[in-house]
């Protein structure tokens, strides 16, 4: 999902990463009224996970 993140440090163009941060408050949480935006304390770099570009969290296989 798309997201827009609030920091001091912008990683070069294609580059994934984990964000943690505080999200902006607004609208009703699960639909399109609320903002999908969040004040950045951290920006890691990381490896392309194995489900990229899909909106699903990288559960290991059973």
């Amino acid at each position: 999902m798309k997201a827009r993140i609030y920091s001091s440090s912008i990683p070069p163009a294609n580059t994934w990463v984990s964000v943690t941060g505080n999200w902006h408050p607004g609208g009703k949480p699960g639909t399109k009224s609320a903002p999908v935006a969040l004040d950045a304390q951290t920006v890691k770099k990381i490896q392309r996970p194995s489900n990229g570009y899909q909106d699903a969290l990288p559960f290991p296989s059973r």
